[in-house]
């Protein structure tokens, strides 16, 4: 299937997809839901504070496939510089996720791991509805818990049109130190280009400390413990990569809809 823009998503047999060409996921148990979800987290497009949430283009596989973005030879050559890049530049924290083993990962499914379970939407599908810089605006409502049960660590997201979706999950055997849990969580905008030129916006391209309205922001910021039980962020850290070029600030508890947030973005352009 073939997206506006180009982009190519196969549909695939769920247990034939490329997370288990790694040797640790061989006899692996494919988990279709989560066991249990936080109770009383803020979870849900209607607790975002915006019109709605953000709105993917969608694949419509079949029952039993889902749909695997089809990576390209300048994915791969994208993702290596701008890996590179943003290692040199800034450390910690640098790109990517990560493993317990401290190992950097990949985005997306360019390292094979990430199980896909929704046949409709998937990672790296196109965003439909976005916010614009004065207009209406949208969010993306997304949850990432470890699964009491499997241990497992689930992509969830809300969506208007389809309720609570289960992206997928990277699987537990995956993880050392996540296997028990999280000891961090890392949230921002980033942007690349090639060395000598000057980067591109992040977020709206504007930033306006406290204006949620025309600024990146990241808010509903919640944790939960091994019990699912929801608590506030602490010993919160925040690092600009560029100050010429781009602003963040963390917010704390905002006392509103907001919630415990964070903003972030700005023109660029600057080297």
């Amino acid at each position: 299937m073939k997206n506006e823009d180009g982009t190519i998503f196969d549909c695939i047999e769920m247990n034939k997809q490329p997370a288990f060409d790694h040797p640790l996921l061989k006899n692996h148990t494919i988990q279709l839901q989560p066991s249990s979800i936080p109770k009383g987290l803020l979870f849900g497009a209607k607790s975002s504070g915006v019109p709605g949430a953000s709105k993917r283009k969608g694949v419509d596989c079949p029952v039993g496939t889902v749909p695997i973005r089809r990576t390209t030879k300048e994915d791969l050559l994208k993702a290596k510089a701008l890996s590179t890049t943003f290692t040199m530049a800034q450390a910690p924290p640098s790109i990517g996720h990560y493993a317990g083993s401290g190992k950097q990962g990949c985005y997306n499914i360019l390292c094979s791991g990430f199980v896909q379970t929704s046949s409709k939407h998937p990672l790296g599908d196109e965003i439909l509805r976005a916010s614009t810089y004065g207009g209406e605006q949208f969010s993306m409502v997304v949850l990432i818990v470890k699964d009491p049960k499997t241990g497992n660590w689930l992509l969830l997201e809300a969506m208007d049109d389809a309720g609570q979706v289960q992206i997928g999950y990277w699987p537990s055997a995956l993880f050392s130190g996540l296997a028990a849990s999280a000891g961090g969580v890392q949230f921002g905008g980033e942007a690349y280009s090639p060395p000598g030129v000057p980067p591109p916006a992040i977020g709206s391209g504007h930033f306006e400390l406290a204006n949620f309205r025309d600024t990146s922001y990241i808010s509903h910021i919640q944790f939960v413990d091994s019990t699912l039980k929801p608590y506030d962020p602490a010993n919160v850290a925040i690092g600009d990569v560029n100050v010429k070029c781009f602003r963040s600030k963390y917010l704390g508890d905002t006392q509103s809809s907001p919630g415990y947030a964070s903003l972030f973005g700005g023109p660029g352009g600057c080297l």
